[in-house]
């Protein structure tokens, strides 16, 4: 048996049809795709914003140890 005939026989729901089954597998493998572009943006926002985070408090901290050594 190949794969999708084990995946339609473990699949519980009643389908009018063949086609029915493999639009909604199709669709699946669509919204697994999706969710990885979005994960990736995610990664990327999170990996942006952890930079920006840590060249302000490097910033603060040099302008902390200046004005300290100045003063």
């Amino acid at each position: 048996m190949s794969y999708i005939e084990n995946r339609r026989k473990k699949d519980r729901r009643i389908y009018k049809s063949k086609f029915d089954f493999y639009k909604r597998l199709l669709n699946s493998s669509d919204r697994r795709k999706e969710n990885k572009e979005q994960n990736k943006e995610l990664e990327r926002d999170t990996q942006v914003w952890l930079v920006c985070v840590g060249l302000s408090i490097s910033l603060l901290s040099a302008m902390l140890l200046i004005s300290y050594y100045k003063g």
